[in-house]
């Protein structure tokens, strides 16, 4: 939604987790989403490695689904460096849909701030940064860490158009 000349937009994710095993009435369980999908740089977003190195999101929550709340503002697009940038910033909350072994649910809150360059035709590139509080579901406490990491990330990337 146009609010003068930023863009605002909002999203709500939901993904069913599994239910109890030992039922034998147990619901299908629906908790990945499209390889393309990306709300966020971290928590939700399924085309590379994303927290701490699991691919998808069936393995970073083992099962148990994902809800996530994400708004997000979209910046009018500038000239700097000799490219026009597009810059983002969003803010996502995270959680999964079932409570894991130790009854925690929290995934964590990411705030992140993306541009898009295009320094010509056929060049443009992406760079990204983003911090995650990680919430108590990301512990691993079969390690005995009983804390979650918080994550740091900066990436970028290139593309040629030909």
């Amino acid at each position: 939604m146009p609010v003068g000349p930023i863009g605002l937009n909002a999203a709500i994710l939901y993904a069913s987790g599994d239910s109890d095993t030992t039922d034998a009435t147990d619901d299908v369980n629906i908790n990945t989403i499209d390889g393309d999908f990306r709300a966020s740089n971290i928590l939700v977003r399924n085309d590379f490695n994303n927290y701490e190195g699991v691919t998808s999101l069936s393995g970073a929550t083992g099962g148990l689904g994902l809800q996530a709340i994400k708004v997000a503002a979209t910046l009018p697009a500038m000239k700097a460096l000799n490219s026009t940038h597009t810059p983002e910033i969003g803010l996502v909350y995270a959680r999964t849909s079932e409570d894991d072994a130790d009854g925690d649910n929290d995934l964590g809150v990411e705030i992140y701030a993306n541009t898009n360059c295009v320094f010509d035709q056929n060049l443009s590139g992406n760079i990204g940064l983003a911090f995650v509080s990680a919430g108590d579901a990301m512990a691993d406490t079969s390690a005995g860490d009983p804390d979650p990491e918080d994550q740091l990330k900066l990436e970028a990337s290139l593309t040629f158009h030909f």
